[in-house]
């Protein structure tokens, strides 16, 4: 393990002689202030397999965080090959394989010891079967390794919310629509964090839609092998009338 480790690291010091460093802050978004950033990328074109690039993602004292591989599909990155992540303390963490953007094969995680955490098994992006253990090594009830964050009771409730939320200006012409989109944060607890307006329009329609969103009840936190996980979310509003 400690071998691994250290062949990553003498091979990040490699590429950090002719590549570029990107740098990332906790959400993976990229950010110009290394001092603001917790991550930073590698990206390096590839000649041979499917994919068209390999990513390197290091955390910011260097250690390695992720190996990913992409390919370019009518224009656009997608997920390639196995990729593999690794714990904070340097420990291998998962391994998930991808075909033309898909989950296609073996995921494999492992706890910090090495024994075996989960070993699941996707065709097209869809789950076939797959077995989870827990740090005694015994086999437990499976459950997804990835659950997405939710609005209480689900995306109609949500509907529903905004409808009886959002008001409508008297000034709005009757029979239009008025279009926000925003992004937001949904932390660990499932509260709404960093409301931004990312398509706008007039100033009070896009004050009124970071206010509605800033006010909305606790979400379900999305989970990620079980545990809460911060995650951004996007979402389109509409003022209609």
């Amino acid at each position: 393990m400690n071998k691994l480790f250290t062949l990553a690291l003498l091979f990040s010091v490699h590429l950090l002689t002719a590549q570029e460093k990107i740098y990332m802050d906790q959400n993976y978004e990229n950010v110009t202030d290394p001092s603001l950033a917790s991550y930073y990328k590698i990206e390096e074109k590839i000649e041979a397999g499917d994919a068209d690039i390999i990513r390197k993602t290091f955390r910011m004292n260097d250690s390695i965080s992720a190996i990913q591989y992409l390919s370019f599909k009518d224009g656009k990155a997608v997920n390639e090959g196995r990729h593999k992540f690794w714990y904070k303390t340097g420990e291998p963490f998962y391994e998930i394989e991808y075909k033309n953007g898909e989950r296609h094969g073996e995921l494999i995680a492992r706890w910090k010891d090495g024994t075996k955490r989960r070993h699941d098994f996707f065709k097209k992006d869809k789950f076939k079967k797959g077995t989870v253990w827990n740090e005694k090594g015994e086999e437990i009830e499976h459950f997804p390794y990835w659950i997405p964050a939710s609005f209480p009771g689900g995306n109609a409730e949500l509907q529903t919310y905004l409808k009886n939320n959002l008001p409508i200006p008297e000034k709005q012409k009757r029979g239009t629509t008025v279009k926000v989109a925003v992004i937001f944060t949904i932390n660990e607890e499932g509260i709404i964090e960093e409301v931004q307006v990312i398509d706008g329009a007039p100033r009070w329609y896009n004050a009124v839609a970071v206010q509605v969103l800033s006010n909305m009840p606790r979400w379900e936190p999305a989970r990620f092998f079980g545990a809460p996980q911060a995650t951004s979310f996007g979402l389109p509003i509409s003022f209609v009338k």
